[in-house]
């Protein structure tokens, strides 16, 4: 028999990004008694937490909060164990205080569940500190819950950790219930990047590329979506069928532009799972993708894959996904099929009756 009784704490100190969504959209599905710990700097927080911890972005704030409030947090914690309020924790990564959460209930003797999205952080997006607190949070947990076996088999082959785990995979990013016909096809569609334009998302790739391209098959490229500090954002003013929208998105800015597109654009040079792959699954919006990271784990057949990481092969790709209408509503039916499969209802379930059963 499942004990659905346990009382679980779950821990989720991220800001924004598809960490959080993939955290709130768990943490509503579950089918567990709960409780919620959040950031109060979370932009899309889960609506129902019982405690909103001052944590902020930035490596100063991240400092003096440690400091002055994770050691109130840590006794506070403590205590409410040893008095055997939770019996387990689901700590929501990543974040530099995740370790303390895990370690905490490990010394208690209680399971300690971490979420490891990435394992290793990506080119361009790497910061030494964050990676080792990474590590000492995946080395501490007593479970590990990947998204992809891509990203357990990385964490176990490269950095040599091996733990009990469930893989529960991305589920679908939807802002909207509106679905649109899947016989629909522009004759000049419109391509979008969206999200955090980082360094390894390819957003050099696109750029290169842009020579390459017949506009004249083309409605609008549209890069959409804050860039990283380290990403200069690129000249692109003798191409007016394309336009950057350089700022972070609401809901409603990240929705308005997905339904726009026909196309979402991953010339990813790394990855691991991808939040944007959800996007293209959960709007069945075709993707132009590489072959990296857990792509093909995500889509299957359901995207267009270039043939390798070359401007010269995102241009082909593109050119031949524009072309062919009928392979574009074939791979649209195919991603409504998958987005019926990734509901976080069953998503959820499956992380319950794991977390049950031990």
């Amino acid at each position: 028999m499942l004990n659905r009784n346990k009382k679980v704490l779950c821990v989720n100190l991220g800001y924004c990004s598809g960490c959080v969504y993939y955290a709130n959209s768990i943490i509503r599905n579950l089918t567990l008694e709960k409780e919620v710990w959040i950031s109060n700097s979370c932009i899309e927080p889960y609506e129902f937490a019982e405690q909103k911890l001052k944590v902020a972005p930035g490596k100063l704030n991240f400092l003096w909060q440690s400091l002055l409030f994770l050691p109130w947090y840590s006794l506070k914690l403590f205590i409410l164990i040893l008095l055997h309020k939770y019996d387990s924790v689901i700590v929501f990564g990543p974040h530099g205080w995740d370790f303390i959460f895990l370690m905490l209930f490990r010394l208690c003797h209680r399971k300690a569940y971490y979420v490891v999205h990435d394992g290793i952080m990506h080119a361009g997006d790497d910061d030494i500190v964050h990676q080792k607190l990474l590590v000492l949070a995946m080395r501490i947990a007593s479970n590990h819950i990947f998204l992809s076996h891509y990203v357990q088999a990385l964490v176990t082959d490269k950095l040599c950790i091996s733990k009990p785990y469930v893989v529960i995979p991305h589920g679908i990013i939807s802002y909207s219930n509106n679905r649109e016909p899947i016989c629909e096809y522009k004759k000049k569609p419109v391509l979008l990047m969206i999200g955090g334009i980082s360094y390894y998302k390819g957003i050099n790739l696109l750029i290169e590329s842009l020579p390459l391209l017949n506009f004249d098959s083309i409605g609008e490229i549209i890069i959409a979506g804050s860039f990283a500090v380290n990403v200069p954002q690129p000249d692109i003013s003798k191409y007016t069928k394309v336009r950057i929208v350089n700022k972070y998105l609401s809901s409603e800015e990240f929705d308005a532009f997905v339904r726009k597109s026909d196309f979402i654009l991953m010339p990813y040079l790394e990855a691991t799972q991808s939040g944007v792959a959800a996007v293209s699954i959960g709007y069945a919006k075709p993707a132009i993708v590489t072959k990296v990271g857990a792509m093909e784990e995500q889509f299957g057949t359901a995207a267009y894959y270039m043939k390798s990481i070359t401007s010269i092969d995102l241009a082909n790709a593109i050119h031949y996904a524009i072309s062919d209408p009928q392979k574009y509503i074939k791979i649209r039916s195919e991603l409504k099929d998958k987005c019926d499969e990734l509901s976080w209802s069953s998503l959820s379930q499956k992380l319950s009756e794991y977390i049950c059963d031990k």
